[in-house]
C-alpha cells in the first residue's frame, strides 16, 4: 500500500486533487492531505509532517506548497 501525501493551498482547488485521486482510482493507497486555506506560512509545518511521515508520492498544487516540500525532505537528509 502507498502513502500519498497531498499538501494544498486553499479548498478552491480541490477539483485537481480529486483529479489526482481519480487518476490513482484501483491503487491501494492512504492518502495524508493537508489543506492551509490561504496561510503560506504553515505550509512548511504540514510539508515536514509529510516528509517525516516517509510518504511514497507527495503531490502540491501551487510552487509554494513545493517549495516548501523539498525544504521539509532536504532537511531529513539521505531517506
Amino acid at each position: 500500500m502507498f502513502k500519498i501525501g497531498i499538501l494544498q493551498l486553499t479548498s478552491h482547488l480541490d477539483a485537481a486533487v480529486e483529479g489526482f485521486k481519480a487518476g490513482l482510482e484501483g491503487v491501494e493507497a492512504d492518502y495524508i492531505y493537508y489543506n492551509v486555506e490561504g496561510k503560506v506560512p504553515e505550509m512548511a509545518g504540514y510539508a515536514a509532517k509529510l516528509a517525516e511521515a516517509k510518504v511514497h508520492i507527495q503531490t502540491e498544487s501551487v510552487s509554494a506548497a513545493e517549495k516548501a516540500l523539498s525544504a521539509a525532505y532536504d532537511s531529513l537528509g539521505d531517506l
